[in-house]
């Protein structure tokens, strides 16, 4: 029993250190390094991924994927799928084999997502991850230090 309780609260507190690390260094992009591509979205797929809705699509050569929990979800649907060109702004850093986080959207001049919507929602998004890591972080570490003093 003793052992268990143990393995629990490192439990615990990796997750919540792992938590709070992920967090912290989730860095945007600044806009001015964004990389553009424009077309008719191709390949597109709506599913559901574990506990999100989400959409992939290809554009030219890059892949993309967004998810519900972002903002304007539903526009994005729309727009992917009314086969008209969208202009689309991804992490030239990440990249990598064809795959580009989604940082903005627009179709012709309007806009979908824009910057600022995608860095709102990072900050809330990374809030909650900081704080739900402080939270086990801590009781990891209050019911480690509990179980080997005790």
């Amino acid at each position: 029993m003793y052992i268990w309780s143990l393995i629990r609260a490192a439990i615990c507190l990796i997750l919540g250190v792992a938590l709070v690390i992920v967090s912290l260094t989730d860095r945007l992009v600044p806009e001015s390094k964004l990389k553009m591509f424009e077309g008719v979205p191709k390949q597109v797929r709506v599913y559901k991924a574990s506990r999100h809705n989400k959409i992939e699509f290809y554009l030219g050569d890059l892949r993309t994927d967004y998810t519900d929990e972002n903002p304007q979800y539903l526009q994005v649907i729309e727009s992917v799928k009314s086969s008209q060109p969208i202009k689309v702004w991804v992490d030239a850093d990440s990249f990598k084999d064809s795959y580009g986080r989604l940082y903005k959207m627009s179709v012709g001049d309007k806009p979908v997502i824009t910057y600022a919507e995608t860095v709102d929602a990072n900050k809330k998004s990374n809030t909650y991850q900081l704080g739900i890591g402080l939270i086990l972080g801590l009781l990891g570490g209050y019911l480690l230090f509990k179980r080997l003093k005790g």
